[in-house]
């Protein structure tokens, strides 16, 4: 087996070297194991090049041997290198998860690249780094009746995020998102952060929502005129403000 380059994979992958290392050597010893009828421990060494080691039950006795990777026959080495392809792509998935998991139930402004036959919009957003996309998901049930049929390529709109998780697609991890734009937290969202980018300490709570039509706020305090217009342009539908101040 040739050296490993471990700072293309880490590039590639977009994961730390040392993870690199720790999901290669995992990998290598699940496939020889299983292959083998024994334990294999793969590990790399300082060169990058694999050293394994099999640990073989002889009569009650654990009898330890080297073994060369030169020797792994081209049709085992095809099935560790797709092994080691799988697992740090799947690594990669589960960090990126990590990252992002906590943006679920935020809002998120993307742009629709497709339209399903079936009606699901496929929507291309900005999760993590700057200039990382992917691709998220809307739904029919997800939708607002009266855009239904309307969302055109290159619209750019926000959505509000609602599940995000890791899933398996014809065997191929990836980070699945669904939105919504006919969730009340839509809504709340929208005005929270217009309210938060004018300095405002006011948090508001969206209580009931036909989408398209209209939307019931409740409030602490009294919300600028223009804040609900810009919302409400935006949704094109009724913001109805409640307030509840004290005293």
């Amino acid at each position: 087996m040739n050296k490993l380059d471990i700072s293309e994979l880490s590039t590639k992958y977009r994961l730390p070297e040392w993870t690199v290392w720790e999901e290669i050597e995992r990998a290598v010893s699940k496939i020889l194991s299983g292959h083998l009828g024994f334990e294999v421990e793969a590990f790399l060494n300082e060169n990058d090049i694999l050293d394994l080691w099999g640990f073989v039950s002889n009569h009650g006795d654990l009898e330890v041997k080297r073994f060369n990777a030169d020797t792994i026959p081209r049709s085992l080495l095809q099935k560790i290198k797709h092994g080691i392809a799988e697992a740090l792509m799947l690594r990669s998935v589960l960090n990126e998860y990590d990252l992002v998991k906590h943006r679920t139930g935020s809002i998120i402004f993307g742009t629709i690249i497709r339209t399903l036959p079936c009606g699901m919009l496929h929507v291309d957003v900005e999760l993590g780094s700057v200039g990382d996309t992917i691709v998220a998901l809307c739904d029919l049930e997800s939708q607002t009746p009266k855009e239904m049929g309307e969302y055109r390529q290159g619209t750019t709109l926000p959505f509000h995020i609602k599940n995000i998780r890791p899933v398996m697609i014809k065997d191929i991890p990836r980070l699945e998102v669904r939105m919504s734009r006919n969730a009340r937290g839509l809504v709340e969202g929208l005005l929270n952060s217009e309210l938060k980018d004018r300095k405002m300490d006011i948090q508001v709570k969206c209580t009931r929502r036909i989408a398209g039509a209209f939307s019931d706020i409740k409030s602490p305090k009294r919300i600028p005129r223009d804040c609900i217009k810009k919302i409400s342009d935006e949704l094109k539908e009724r913001i109805i403000v409640a307030y509840e101040e004290k005293g």
